[in-house]
């Protein structure tokens, strides 16, 4: 287990963590606009969002970094993408998962 440990902080977290950045720019532009590679991986990275969040939120060192993740999953959400805002949905117990150890403390 150390060594899943040492992949998801080192490599996983950083991961993810772009590709909430990236995520979230492209959600708050016009879906109608972008090329369909674009909102392909945006349509991907939503739905396996849930999972990157489980494995990835033990590591996720502060709070700048959850409002990073968070934001990203607010702005699919609101998104003007039909299948991402369906993913996003699909995604939510898993963000209650994580958030429920977040919140208690």
């Amino acid at each position: 287990e150390p060594q899943h440990n040492q992949f998801y902080q080192k490599t996983l977290l950083p991961l993810f963590m772009a590709e909430c950045v990236n995520g979230t720019a492209v959600a708050s532009t016009d879906l109608r606009k972008v090329d369909d590679d674009t909102y392909l991986m945006l349509e991907i990275f939503s739905e396996l969002y849930g999972h990157f969040i489980v494995a990835a939120a033990p590591f996720i060192p502060d709070d700048d970094a959850w409002s990073t993740v968070l934001d990203t999953l607010l702005r699919m959400v609101t998104c003007n993408g039909p299948t991402v805002r369906q993913w996003c949905s699909f995604n939510l117990p898993a963000i209650a998962f994580v958030s429920q150890d977040k919140l208690a403390k």
